[in-house]
């Protein structure tokens, strides 16, 4: 069964499409409600007894490893190759909500790094240098904009300038605290800073 393991993962492709599109559409609403229910509130088993939340369990190196991801049509030298895929995907469906490039890209991007935010919130996987997350397209991508304009650095502005009434810690993500939002972002951020691009 060993060979087989990445089909076995695949079947969890139509469970990350849809996760995928309805993030992005809740990201572009402005809807953290929405998008922590999207995020938290699916439950999805991890092959033993027990069952966590979906964003745990379903994402892209998750569903589809990297070098899986290479031999897609015209991804083979793509850093995030699924990522990438499904920003390509989404597009069209997703236009009539979001009909500038940019905005989508914007929306695709902050959707992706609150992916990995709170998967490293609720995991506190430990690495070297801070808390493991899954990164999508929008970690090679943030290392072409000027540091103001990054993602992160968008988001740390939104914590300061709204506090206790952010948006994500109203909708009940990370417990509702900024205090555990801000060590969420700067332990998930360290990680980020040190991803390696093959």
């Amino acid at each position: 069964m060993g060979g087989a393991v990445y089909l076995l993962k695949l079947r969890r492709y139509p469970a990350l499409l849809l996760l995928y599109g309805a993030g992005v559409g809740a990201i572009a609403a402005g809807n953290f409600s929405t998008l922590g229910a999207v995020l938290t509130k699916p439950k999805v088993g991890n092959g033993s007894s027990t069952s966590g939340p979906i964003c745990l369990e379903v994402f892209p190196s998750a569903v589809m490893e990297t070098e899986i991801g290479r031999l897609l049509p015209g991804l083979d030298r793509h850093h995030t190759p699924v990522s990438d895929h499904l920003f390509e995907r989404l597009r069209e469906p997703l236009r009539p909500f979001l009909p500038r490039d940019e905005d989508y890209q914007g929306a695709f991007d902050r959707f992706e790094y609150f992916l990995g935010l709170i998967h490293a919130d609720l995991t506190r996987y430990e690495t070297e240098h801070g808390w493991w997350g899954p990164v999508g397209c929008f970690g090679w991508r943030g290392r072409r904009y000027s540091q103001e304009s990054s993602v992160s650095n968008k988001i740390s502005a939104e914590m300061e300038a709204s506090g206790s009434d952010w948006g994500p810690l109203k909708a009940g993500l990370f417990g509702g605290s900024i205090e555990q939002a801000m060590i969420a972002k700067q332990k998930f951020d360290g990680f980020l800073a040190m991803a390696e691009w093959r």
